[in-house]
């Protein structure tokens, strides 16, 4: 074969190899189109994969597994959801939607982005539990649903209804809990401290979530966070 054939040749398979790499742009351009035409007619596309999403979502699974195998109850703030969750084993037992008072959304966007800090820490103890006030005996019946989602016995449980009480972690972060009991006092001094160290926290980025409970669920969270009770955040 001659040089000039030999080039016609190659010049050929150029130009067969840009009609396919044309053919084929054409082709998902098509396919994209048709996948937005889809779209805005109501079927959602396919979200696209994102390596930072799947890494956040093994991180969760690995923490959820680790507390799992530990067979003791821990807490889920659920900020997806909107849910304070109480799980044993993996299994959810408890929970209650968030009812916010005093807060909206962006505090917890703040909240779970301070609880994740820098390091982006799924799991955290709590540190700290105050009662403000509380009022009475908790009767017999509320007592044996929370032994049975806590896995308590129930001759274990405190009866005190609480008013309002608060859950703290490391940073300053807060979990304010009010109800509509008409509770007493459980020591004006040490609540007045308590509120004077929100006051001064907050303003410096310390995030303080205000929920609103009926008075069982309170009480049923109230009993069930000890301080030492790990807390599993699902980010916001």
């Amino acid at each position: 074969m001659s040089t000039s054939s030999k080039s016609a040749v190659s010049l050929v398979s150029l130009f067969s190899q840009l009609a396919i790499l044309v053919l084929l742009a054409m082709l998902l351009a098509s396919c994209g189109k048709k996948e937005s035409a889809t779209t805005a007619s109501g079927t959602p596309a396919a979200k696209p994969w994102n390596q930072s999403d799947a890494e956040s979502e093994y991180r969760l699974i690995k923490a959820e597994l680790s507390l799992a195998e530990a067979k003791k109850p821990y807490l889920v703030l659920n900020f997806p959801r909107k849910f304070v969750e109480l799980r044993l084993n993996g299994v959810l037992v408890w929970e209650f939607p968030m009812e916010l008072i005093e807060t909206d959304q962006s505090d917890l966007n703040d909240f779970s982005h301070d609880f994740l800090g820098p390091k982006g820490t799924l799991m955290r103890p709590i540190l700290e539990k105050h009662l403000f006030a509380s009022q009475g005996l908790t009767p017999d019946s509320v007592l044996a649903i929370i032994s049975e989602a806590t896995n308590v016995n129930a001759e274990l449980l405190q009866r005190e209804l609480p008013s309002r009480f608060q859950l703290l972690w490391a940073g300053g972060l807060t979990l304010d809990v009010r109800t509509d009991v008409e509770g007493k006092p459980k020591s004006k001094f040490q609540n007045t401290l308590a509120d004077i160290k929100q006051a001064i926290t907050r303003p410096l980025g310390r995030e303080v979530i205000i929920l609103k409970m009926p008075r069982e669920s309170a009480l049923t969270l109230y009993r069930a966070t000890l301080p030492g009770l790990p807390t599993l955040v699902i980010p916001a």
